[in-house]
């Protein structure tokens, strides 16, 4: 259940990003032709407005579309971190954790950053000595998927932004 919901959370994701190029080619004067989805990520493809002739801001224009996509992510991390830190508050209380008996090996602002951090171990659910999740499954299966929309949303901005390799965003910044 928690592989389908972050597929499916991924697939949200990667929409919404390229969503964000061809919005941005729209708000130019372009339209959107259409959006492909496929196992390395998307693709949108979008034409450019047909009056601009200025070389400097045909490049402009282009800079802005592909500055677009990653910034959806800049909107949707701290999106699913709220969304994380609400639902690990609500937790705590319904299911009487604290810093003695705890449910996750961490909690708040703590959870965030670690979720956050796309070289380290992502946090997990304690369970009792019989095997039961101390918060219960169904309360452990969306923490980890609003775990992973945040960590998904912050991995994707390095690697669109950092890795400079067609097509990825990172090399059309760079040219």
């Amino acid at each position: 259940l928690v592989g389908c919901g972050s597929q499916a959370v991924l697939l949200v994701t990667i929409l919404c990003h390229e969503f964000g190029h061809g919005n941005m080619a729209r708000a130019l004067g372009g339209e959107i032709d259409h959006i492909l989805l496929w196992p390395f990520g998307g693709i949108c493809f979008s034409s450019r407005p047909r009056n601009v002739s200025d070389p400097a801001k045909l490049l402009r224009n282009e800079l802005w579309v592909v500055l677009a996509g990653p910034s959806t992510h800049l909107l949707m991390g701290p999106f699913w971190a709220l969304l994380l830190y609400g639902f690990d508050s609500l937790v705590q209380q319904q299911h009487e954790c604290s810093s003695a008996a705890p449910c996750t090996t961490c909690s708040g602002m703590a959870c965030i950053w670690r979720f956050a951090n796309p070289i380290g171990h992502a946090p997990t659910v304690y369970a009792d000595n019989s095997g039961k999740i101390l918060m219960g499954e169904a309360y452990a299966a969306l923490w980890r998927l609003l775990g992973t929309g945040l960590q998904l949303n912050v991995s994707l901005f390095l690697f669109n932004v950092l890795f400079p390799m067609y097509p990825a965003d990172g090399s059309k910044i760079l040219t």
